[in-house]
């Protein structure tokens, strides 16, 4: 297939944006704001009455329109609708978006507004304009160009591209049926005290001993230590700014929650004139503004001021301080300080009280929780790759450098 049969078109020779509203006729709908969707997937689903809502609640979508958020392009707030959604009512600071004509198809659409070279374009634009947040409108998005292939190439692109995220989707789910497993396990053994005894019965329903602390009742021979003595921890400290870079020259440099995603960690920034650093293994996790996204470095990292690590001093230790840290995450949240922007102190994440078990039930529970963390890091680390891949066949793809070749019936062969 020629490359003279792609055409060049503007967004709006395509693709409308859709204001109808709700029709409110339901005692209990599902609202969407711009914090609801992210990279491609509605992430609330839940129902409230339709009573009392807020204003910004207006309008209605369809199966196959895209949500896509004015607020700051790069944050990546858009969604492909791939269910029935009656039920649901959009703020509007979400563009409803839909395709005009027989021109595109709708995945094919979706897959162009989420690529990184159109998410730039529309960030600078946003930026650009005086307000209290970075905003588009689709009167910009409208204007945009692109490059549009016969119906057939459009489908066979889509279709890899889908595929790809189809196999990111899979890994995110085994993840986090792994996660769920780990912390079901985590729950029976150290808050409920259910673990196995000798003959293989629930220890506390069972009759076993407990005895007095300070977190309360524990098992006999269990004790209460602080984090500090389980693991040394390195709080962030940022380099220089006229030594970050993004051309890869240094070591990356972690500052916040834009590093981190879905357990993977991704540097934005590299620094030639490093701080602290974090190795290979070291738990890793913001304590800025957003505070959480706990998660293990898979390499020496520059920790800025927004990031903190912990290396256990004992492999056995490992689960055990990663399941208290992510239990007492929201208890650290609330007690994060701060005039303008909260944050966790050292004395907050040292003093954290940890309960320690017996050396059988810490050996016995580290072999179940490192082997469920290793499963789950080479998900992770396997997500990485196939984003990496997608990321770079999407603009590819997108522009004709890369061609999908049809078989006689217009299918990808």
């Amino acid at each position: 297939m020629s490359f003279n049969e792609w055409k060049e078109v503007k967004l709006e020779d395509v693709v409308d944006t859709i204001s109808k509203r709700h029709k409110f006729d339901k005692d209990k709908i599902i609202l969407i704001n711009t914090s609801d969707v992210l990279e491609g997937k509605v992430l609330n689903h839940e129902y409230v009455q339709n009573e009392n809502l807020k204003g910004q609640f207006k309008k209605s979508f369809q199966k196959n329109d895209i949500l896509y958020s004015e607020i700051r392009p790069q944050n990546k707030r858009f969604a492909y609708v791939d269910f029935q959604s009656d039920d649901y009512v959009a703020s509007t600071k979400l563009m409803v978006l839909r395709k005009k004509n027989e021109m595109i198809t709708s995945n094919f659409l979706y897959q162009i507004l989420k690529s990184d070279d159109l998410i730039n374009e529309l960030q600078v634009i946003a930026e650009s304009r005086s307000g209290t947040f970075p905003q588009i409108t689709y009167n910009e998005l409208s204007r945009m160009k692109i490059k549009l292939p016969p119906l057939d190439e459009q489908k066979a692109i889509a279709h890899i591209l889908s595929t790809l995220d189809d196999k990111i989707e899979v890994n995110n789910q085994i993840n986090k049926t792994l996660e769920n497993m780990a912390q079901v396990i985590f729950k029976q053994w150290f808050v409920d005290f259910e673990f196995p005894n000798e003959d293989g019965e629930p220890y506390k329903s069972s009759g076993g001993e407990m005895v007095e602390s300070e977190l309360g009742m524990i098992p006999k021979g269990w004790e209460v230590v602080e984090l500090n003595k389980l693991a040394k921890l390195t709080m962030g400290l940022s380099p220089k700014s006229e030594s970050y870079n993004t051309d890869y020259i240094g070591t990356p440099l972690l500052n916040g929650a834009a590093d981190f995603n879905n357990g993977l960690i991704k540097a934005n920034k590299f620094t030639t004139q490093p701080t602290r650093i974090c190795e290979k293994g070291d738990l890793v996790f913001c304590i800025r503004a957003t505070i959480g996204n706990i998660t293990f470095a898979d390499q020496e990292f520059c920790l800025g001021r927004g990031v903190a690590a912990l290396k256990p001093l004992s492999g056995s230790y490992i689960g055990l301080i990663y399941f208290n840290l992510d239990m007492a995450m929201e208890r650290l949240k609330a007690n994060a300080t701060g005039s303008v922007i909260l944050g966790l102190s050292k004395p907050d994440i040292n003093n954290l009280k940890i309960i320690l078990p017996s050396e059988d039930i810490l050996n016995r529970f580290s072999e179940i929780s490192n082997n469920i963390l290793n499963f789950k890091h080479n998900f992770e680390r396997e997500i990485g790759e196939l984003i990496d891949i997608r990321d770079s066949l999407l603009p590819k793809l997108m522009s004709g450098e890369i061609r999908v070749p049809l078989d006689s019936e217009g299918d990808a062969s």
